[in-house]
């Protein structure tokens, strides 16, 4: 059965876009990256039957830079278990429930929202299938089937970095926060809250969202997540807030201002 979100919003401020060519690794020291072993280049996409062992850890960031699409996977999520952003069709994919077997996630109740289109339909599923570096990706989204191949990316940024003020040159949005989690974003709506952090990535359960055009969108409820990534040489700022009225997202690039 599909259901219509009443409102929805997306704000995107820049595209994902891979560097070609570029085998660098990662700008920053891994000194400054929350503790993640399972780090590794956007290089290695190779896996086969041994790569599937029990012992991989599948929460982590990853990313597709051939098909511009980022995931975050945290498989304690209670609503969820993965968050996925297509950068091409300016649509943000989430789920209601998971479960895991090994080192498989089967996610069902798939929402799927763009610009222009909301889903859901809790019929729907996606599997997504492990390995040391990388993950698989496949589904039907949208009623259409859809697959991914996601490299692993490195742990977000760790918040005495992060400490600042950022602004995107092309939109003249402004991303600010401190080494307590304190944060607030303007462009379009103001976003503000305090984040704590959830293994790779950072949270706030009640995050504020107040100004927007629309004032429907204004409320204190929103589930706010926060990472970032390394694509080539660039450090991206990722932002998703969610409620039962509008999902705000972004993607800005962060290696000017570091």
């Amino acid at each position: 059965m599909k259901q219509t979100k009443m409102l929805s919003m997306v704000l995107l401020s820049l595209m994902l876009t891979a560097c070609g060519g570029d085998s660098t690794g990662p700008v920053i020291n891994q000194d400054n990256l929350m503790n993640n072993s399972n780090t590794t280049s956007n290089n290695d996409t190779s896996h086969s039957d041994s790569d599937t062992t029990t012992s991989i850890d599948i929460d982590g960031i990853y990313v597709d830079v051939d098909n511009n699409v980022v995931m975050m996977v945290d498989e304690d999520t209670e609503d969820g278990g993965f968050v996925l952003l297509d950068t091409d069709d300016s649509a943000v994919v989430m789920n209601t429930s998971h479960t895991i077997s090994g080192t498989r996630m089967t996610a069902t109740g798939i929402s799927y929202l763009s610009s222009s289109a909301y889903s859901m339909n809790m019929e729907d599923s996606v599997t997504l299938t492990f390995y040391r570096q990388s993950v698989s990706f496949m589904g039907v989204i949208n009623d259409q089937l859809t697959s991914y191949s996601l490299d692993r990316n490195s742990g977000s940024l760790s918040l005495e970095t992060l400490d600042g003020t950022y602004t995107n040159s092309e939109t003249g949005d402004t991303f600010s926060i401190d080494v307590a989690g304190n944060f607030t974003i303007n462009g379009g709506c103001t976003i503000s809250g305090t984040v704590y952090q959830k293994k790779h990535y950072y949270r706030d359960d009640a995050a504020s969202v107040t100004g927007c055009s629309d004032a429907t969108f204004d409320r204190d409820d929103y589930q706010f997540i926060l990472f970032t990534l390394i694509v080539g040489d660039t450090n991206y700022l990722v932002t998703i807030a969610d409620s039962s009225v509008a999902t705000l997202w972004r993607l800005m690039p962060l290696e000017e201002t570091l």
